[in-house]
């Protein structure tokens, strides 16, 4: 009884075909909510049970009228409980009707042997017989259910009425259980034929889908072949021109990317290339692959910049190399012929389901000052690049369109449904985390400092915003004189002699030194920077662009930790630090751990991994970069065990099990590790703030 609902067919798992059915159920339900209560109230008011038993008639009534309200929190916010999980709201709501139907049952029993079958008793079982009649067919497809329901509401009176005696109270009783008998036979008719309509119907459905499906197939077959095609012509044609090929390693180079695409290529119209299904951090990994395109995008005076939505869940399910692909391609088209403007990277997801919903990656452009405003066609040759990449959309199940707006120049979109790796869909930053703290940002493209405002909020920053670099200063004098000084200040950092001339003064001037400044630059500007002088000492701290509500936190818990505020400092959770490598590679992290209470390490290999997790307290995994060999069957043995302890926790819905990569002993950065499926990375040789004991205590210190 613990299930009153287990879907077996195809048609019981499709969510679309359930989600019909059950706000059909919803809907009826809703309609006779209400009618229920008042048909108890015209059925005894006035009548001998009132009378007879005042008190018992007030708590049979407090008690439906409770039942009631608890079903009407179900029913009426339908549409808000039920996409957070469909299954959950059904056995929630098969409970509470359960315990409306038991109270019911009680209801016809009490006033049956008080009243007898006299008075108003006739009245209330005819109604009854009338309302479960009706009923029948809004259950009805889950006939498990339906009978216990009708079990609770009828057989209590019937049981009633033959413990009263007499040829009367015993023919209603007979005839009451014939009544419950036949209505259960009727409801099991009923649900049958109901699921075998559906049965018919989707297998219908899915033929006529499947044959239109192979139709499309086949006219975007034939669509990508030619633009691959004529991409291809026009690539080649290009680097003939430019004479590319009078060296021998520049035509081995250019035919062994030509021979991938063509390979890549080749795979999409057979459909036989391979989308896998793994976890991966898609706030992390867009972040990273638009810091790819910084130094190109300053080389045109281009300000690129992402918006994650706040409500973007930190982990999907998908294939993380071939969306990086994908995000790559966007990146570049726009970018390719952009000239001082701003580039928006902004990624939403749709929840539709408790585990399930839709992501879309816009890449816009916005318009140039001197371009009006309005609703251009805007022909632009497409790159060999995103041409492959809207075929790997296809094999996603997604699609790229370019949209015309008038505020945007170019505006690229892909969308894909994607399912969400943990039921809470958590995101890696804490809300609030700052609230009372007061900033300032600055920055010159209005665009960017609205969605890096949305993200301060987010943090609990109070916020103050200015676009002009010169008004900056009087600005916060003019608060320092109305004793509301400004803690923070975020410079959007650009290449202008007023940008400039801002530092300047905040680095001169005595009265800005107590002020926390923080810039965000390109991590090749921040060596630039600093060499002019514009280091910690000076109350100046760097972050890398693109921003983040990941980056701005852990930038924000270094400079509070340096300066010894711990009200602003985040509580890390104690755990054990898995660190797959030798005893003289862990060495940094032992220096690391050592700052951070609660922490123990624990060295482990691919062999004794399933082992050391098992044996691991609230784990965390490190993997160094000179792993990059055996990364990908690492990480499968981490998640295959967080999906194990996830199936046999009962104390919590999710068991998500951090992956870090760090570079030790490695120059730059390591392209693969957003890409196999880490949740983090850490460059050792990164001039930013970001280090190894905050980038451990960032990840102790999420509610996970």
């Amino acid at each position: 009884m613990s299930h009153f609902f287990q879907p077996c067919s195809k048609v019981q798992k499709d969510r679309h075909i359930m989600r019909e059915t059950d706000a059909r159920m919803a809907k009826y339900s809703r309609r006779g909510l209400v009618l229920n209560f008042v048909a108890f109230l015209i059925c005894i008011l006035g009548g001998q049970f009132v009378q007879q038993s005042p008190l018992f008639a007030i708590i049979l009534t407090t008690g439906l009228l409770v039942v009631t309200l608890m079903r009407g929190i179900y029913l009426f916010r339908f549409d808000t409980l039920y996409p957070r999980g469909p299954a959950r709201w059904r056995q929630s709501y098969f409970i509470v009707t359960l315990i409306g139907a038991v109270w019911w049952g009680v209801i016809m029993a009490s006033i049956t042997l008080v009243v007898g079958l006299g008075y108003e008793t006739p009245l209330l079982w005819l109604y009854t017989v009338v309302f479960f009649s009706t009923t029948a067919h809004a259950f009805a497809p889950y006939h498990r259910f339906l009978s216990y329901y009708q079990f609770f509401g009828l057989i209590p009176a019937a049981a009633a009425a033959i413990y009263l005696g007499g040829w009367s109270a015993t023919i209603y009783g007979a005839l009451m259980l014939m009544f419950y008998l036949i209505l259960v036979h009727q409801c099991r008719l009923i649900a049958d034929n109901y699921w075998e309509k559906l049965e018919a119907g989707y297998a219908l459905g899915k033929r006529v889908v499947n044959d239109e499906q192979a139709r499309i197939t086949n006219k975007t077959n034939a669509r990508l072949s030619r633009d691959f095609l004529s991409s291809l012509d026009r690539d080649l044609s290009k680097k003939l021109a430019a004479r590319e090929y009078s060296d021998s390693d520049v035509v081995r180079e250019h035919l062994g990317e030509l021979q991938d695409k063509l390979s890549t290529f080749r795979s999409m119209l057979a459909r036989d290339l391979v989308i896998h299904s793994r976890i991966f951090n898609v706030r992390h990994e867009i972040q990273y692959l638009v810091s790819e395109f910084i130094g190109e995008a300053e080389a045109k005076q281009v300000h690129i910049e992402t918006a994650l939505s706040p409500n973007l869940p930190m982990r999907l399910k998908g294939d993380p190399l071939r969306f990086a692909d994908i995000v790559r391609s966007l990146i570049a088209q726009v970018l390719h012929d952009a000239e001082s403007v701003a580039l928006i990277v902004e990624v939403q997801f749709l929840r539709e389901y408790e585990t399930a919903g839709e992501l879309h990656v816009n890449v816009r452009r916005m318009r140039p000052k001197e371009q009006k405003l309005g609703f251009e066609e805007r022909e632009t040759e497409e790159s060999l690049e995103l041409v492959l990449a809207k075929g790997l959309a296809n094999l996603m199940d997604g699609e790229i369109e370019q949209l015309n707006t008038p505020t945007y120049d170019y505006h690229l979109r892909f969308t894909a449904k994607l399912d969400i790796a943990d039921n809470s869909g958590q995101v890696d930053f804490h809300k609030n985390r700052f609230h009372g703290k007061s900033i300032l940002l600055i920055g010159s493209t209005p665009a960017i400092v609205d969605i890096k405002r949305q993200e301060l909020d987010a943090l609990g920053f109070e916020i103050t915003t200015e676009t002009q670099y010169r008004r900056v200063q009087s600005l916060l004098r003019e608060r320092v004189q109305s004793s509301s000084a400004i803690e923070n200040i975020l410079i959007y950092h650009e290449d202008t002699e007023d940008c400039q001339k801002l530092l300047e003064t905040l680095r001169d001037a005595d009265e800005f030194k107590s002020v926390d400044k923080l810039i965000a630059a390109s991590e090749g500007m921040h060596a630039a920077l600093n060499k002019q002088g514009f280091d910690e000492s000076l109350g100046f701290y760097f972050v890398s662009k693109p921003l983040g509500l990941f980056e701005l936190e852990s930038t924000f818990e270094y400079i509070y930790a340096s300066k010894g505020d711990t009200d602003a400092q985040s509580k890390c959770q104690d755990g054990t630090i898995v660190f797959i490598g030798t005893e003289s590679e862990a060495a940094k992290l032992t220096e690391a751990c050592e700052h951070l209470a609660g922490q123990h390490l624990l060295l482990a290999n691919k062999d004794n991994l399933t082992q050391a997790l098992s044996d691991a307290n609230n784990p965390m995994v490190v993997i160094p970069c000179t792993r990059n060999d055996e990364s990908a069957s690492l990480l499968d043995i981490v998640r295959q065990h967080e999906a194990f302890n996830k199936q046999n926790s009962k104390e919590q819905g999710d068991s998500f099990i951090p992956i870090v990569g760090v570079g030790i002993n490695c120059s730059g950065r390591d392209v693969n590790a957003f890409e196999a499926g880490f949740d983090d990375y850490l460059n050792m040789a990164s001039a930013s703030s970001k280090t190894l004991s905050s980038t451990l205590r960032y990840w102790r210190s999420l509610d996970l």
